[in-house]
């Protein structure tokens, strides 16, 4: 599968509709190890009740998600992670 280079700026969220994002970015689809690395830099996801205290920068290959209807990319490969 081909993806593209993406830039996601924000913070990483959980919720029930949709499950872990960060700004367009769908996380629900990464390896366990990447997901701790996000964890691990950006904090724990927050929900609409209890928000993130950080922001972060994820570059990844991604891939419109089908099941978003093109309104989340699916990350094929996590490249760089950063707080902002």
């Amino acid at each position: 599968m081909r993806g593209q280079l993406g830039v996601f700026n924000l913070r990483v969220t959980n919720t029930p509709e949709v499950g872990v994002t960060l700004d367009k970015c769908d996380l629900n689809f990464i390896s366990v190890k990447e997901m701790n690395s996000v964890e691990y830099i950006c904090g724990t996801p927050g929900t609409i009740d209890t928000p993130a205290d950080t922001k972060c920068r994820i570059r990844a290959i991604v891939s419109p998600s089908p099941e978003n209807h093109g309104k989340l990319y699916k990350v094929l490969e996590v490249l760089t992670i950063d707080k902002r």
